[in-house]
């Protein structure tokens, strides 16, 4: 009889437990996947509040991930690693007031911890900047305001160096070279462009008269061959001509003639006159290349005048 009731009290219990432990509003299929997911080798080494806030965001209520927790015995291993995490931390130093505790580690710091080159190096530079900075004040310091109050203000005016006089010696001469060399230059282009202009006309002269010459000779067309008989050749009767057949054939001739000389001394005129615009024209370019010439020159002469006197002005 005892047997029994202790029997029916188990059930109970394990009835209770099983209410408790699983409610009616368990997702059985939800409860199994987190279970795979806590049990599995990767996810094991996270904490397990990341674990519970990845179930949370996927759907999972407070029960179901308790009942997860405890079917993959998820909570049994984060206790035996927060345990052996315990044991294998070192034991703690005893409390030290704040600043002896904190004089103590920088002593235990600078004892323990070697310093390296470059710290030493910028320790050094540190110091010689601040003793250089230092000192340029107290200099300044004593210029500005002690060097006048004891000897009172310099009147002197600072006079040119003799180096700086030499140097503008040097670049006046050296500017007036640059000149007389650029108007050499020029006069040696003139020069040339003339030569070359007294050529041309010459060569175009000469080519003028070759032409005028092999229009004006005679001698340039084939005379009449000897005929093979022995007597010479004679015109047949019936071809001669009468007088006045051979008077305006002269007079043909004559016409003719005189047409070929206006034609030459048209054709003259016209040669004539297109040398003369030739002439002009070149003329008229090698006024304005030296016009150009000149300008620049003008500009190169006032620009080292103005450069000289500003330099002047400023050692002024």
């Amino acid at each position: 009889m005892g047997d029994s009731n202790d029997d029916k009290s188990k059930n109970m219990d394990n009835l209770e437990t099983a209410v408790t432990l699983e409610p009616v509003d368990v997702r059985e299929s939800l409860v199994q996947t987190a279970v795979q997911f806590l049990q599995n080798p990767k996810t094991r080494g996270s904490s397990l509040k990341l674990k519970i806030m990845f179930l949370k965001k996927k759907g999972l209520t407070e029960d179901e991930i308790q009942l997860a927790i405890d079917r993959s015995g998820t909570a049994l291993y984060e206790e035996a690693k927060n345990s052996v995490r315990e044991a294998s931390r070192p034991p703690t130093a005893p409390s030290l007031p704040p600043n002896l505790g904190y004089n103590f580690r920088q002593q235990m710091a600078s004892t323990s911890q070697p310093r390296s080159p470059f710290e030493i190096v910028k320790d050094i530079a540190n110091t010689v900047v601040a003793l250089g900075g230092l000192g340029y004040l107290v200099y300044w310091f004593y210029k500005t305001f002690i060097q006048p109050w004891l000897f009172g203000k310099s009147t002197k005016k600072k006079k040119p160096d003799d180096g700086d006089a030499v140097t503008l010696a040097e670049v006046k001469r050296e500017l007036q070279q640059g000149l007389a060399r650029v108007s050499r230059d020029l006069d040696a282009l003139a020069n040339q462009r003339a030569a070359e202009r007294s050529r041309d006309m010459q060569e175009l002269s000469g080519q003028v008269a070759t032409v005028k010459g092999l229009l004006l000779n005679r001698s340039q067309f084939p005379s009449v061959p000897p005929t093979s008989l022995g007597s010479p050749a004679k015109i047949p009767s019936w071809q001669l001509a009468t007088e006045k057949d051979e008077e305006q054939v002269g007079n043909t001739a004559a016409a003719h003639q005189q047409q070929l000389i206006d034609n030459k001394m048209a054709a003259n005129e016209l040669e004539q006159k297109e040398k003369e615009d030739q002439e002009e024209e070149e003329e008229e370019e090698d006024e304005e290349e030296e016009d150009e010439s000149s300008k620049s020159a003008a500009e190169a002469s006032d620009s080292s005048l103005e450069m000289i006197n500003s330099i002047t002005n400023h050692r002024d």
